[in-house]
Parts: structure tokens; sequence; C-alpha cells
């Protein structure tokens, strides 16, 4: 891949998600910027603001990955992006049964599988080898 390829899918698949999701959870999520009228400026708000930035920054490991690979679906690839989608929403589990800290939320989960579908559609990644 040429550099300028190389470094366009940095910024657009790697960095813009990791920064979009670092400004939502930052500016949304730490009371230093309140929306007037939040259910009706950001439908599905509580969504938004807390499992976003959740599939955001997946989706970004998800590329990051995808780039360690040589941009190439092998084997190694799909090992990687399975297990860190399965770590996730074993924390989502974990967390639902008090096992760990934290809340559970079940559309964190939706917000992981559908960084998963747009990553792999994105990249047209097959999961089974052909």
């Amino acid at each position: 891949m040429p550099l300028s390829l190389h470094l366009r899918f940095i910024f657009l698949q790697v960095m813009a998600p990791l920064g979009a999701g670092s400004a939502i959870y930052l500016i949304l999520r730490t009371g230093y910027f309140e929306l007037p009228v939040k259910s009706k400026l950001i439908p599905f708000y509580s969504s938004f603001i807390y499992s976003i930035p959740d599939g955001l920054w997946l989706y970004a490991l998800f590329n990051t990955l995808w780039m360690v690979w040589g941009y190439c679906p092998t084997f190694g690839l799909k090992t990687w992006v399975g297990f860190s989608l399965f770590g996730a929403i074993t924390t989502e589990i974990l967390q639902l049964l008090n096992i760990i800290y934290g809340t559970y939320d079940p559309i964190d989960i939706g917000a992981y599988l559908i960084a998963f579908f747009i990553f792999k559609v994105s990249n047209n990644i097959s999961l089974i080898n052909k």
C-alpha cells in the first residue's frame, strides 16, 4: 500500500474513531459541556454518550490489527479480532454477573457487534477461508 493511502487509512480508520470516541467521552460525559435539550437534540442521548465511544474504540482496534497483519485477512488477524470482540463482550457479561466492577449495558454489546460488522464489511473480510 502506498504511503499516502496508508496514512489516510490510519487517520480515517484509526485516529478519527479514537478521536471521536474520546471527544464524546471527555466533553459529554465529564460534565464540562451540557447539551441544553439532551433528548430532543440527539436521539438516544444516553446510548450516544455511553456506548458509541466503546464501539468506536473497538473499531479502531480492529483496524489497527488489520494494519499490523498487513491488510490481509489471515488466520492471525481473524484470531486477534475474534479475541478482541470476545474480550469486550465477556467484560460486559462479567459486569452483569458482578464479577468485575462496572455497569452492564446490553447496548454496549450492540455497539461492539456493529463495530465488528462495519469493520468486516468495510475491509471485505470473509470469516470463512475460501
